[in-house]
């Protein structure tokens, strides 16, 4: 399994003949996998699981083993399956903290684990923020610019996503 420049281990295929599942494929460290002793015939592949925080595949393949003058051969065939990576989005909303109303022009700087900024956003008028698509993982935001007439908030907030299409809020 391949996508872009690196492979994916533990991504999980089922071999169907039919409807009925006649075996099980799981990438390796090099994300290739094999099953060995399939009986001539027409087969599917479907990806069942896909790493983690990666969407499967919902492509199949049609596999055909034949046999070529009434010799035993070793059949290969290989396949290349991309996987999405899931990405999710923060949503920040600032607000006074004494009276509660929503804060505009507050920036806010996401960091990934490594410390990197990945994203920089701004409040709109309802005191909301959005920040770009991010892979799943651990980040880190810090306020770099309060909005006029309050002092900055120095303390970091950690927060992880966790899974595709996450939204996660910090208020």
């Amino acid at each position: 399994m391949i996508n872009d420049s690196y492979t994916l281990a533990s991504a999980e295929f089922g071999v169907f003949q039919g409807t009925k599942q006649v075996g099980t494929i799981i990438t390796d460290a090099d994300g290739k996998g094999v099953l060995g002793n399939l009986d001539l015939g027409s087969y599917i592949l479907r990806e069942l699981k896909a790493p983690n925080g990666f969407t499967p595949s919902t492509q199949e393949f049609l596999i055909n083993l034949v046999s070529t003058n009434n010799t035993q051969e070793v059949f290969s065939q290989l396949i290349t399956i991309e996987n999405e990576e899931q990405l999710g989005t923060i949503k920040v909303v600032k607000k006074d903290e004494e009276t509660g109303q929503t804060l505009a022009n507050a920036e806010f700087n996401v960091l990934d684990n490594a410390g990197n900024i990945v994203d920089t956003i701004i409040t709109n008028a309802n005191g909301e923020a959005v920040s770009k698509t991010l892979p799943l993982g651990k980040y880190t935001l810090v306020e770099v610019k309060a909005p006029s007439g309050y002092q900055l908030d120095k303390t970091p907030s950690a927060f992880e996503l966790l899974y595709g299409a996450q939204t996660q809020a910090i208020y």
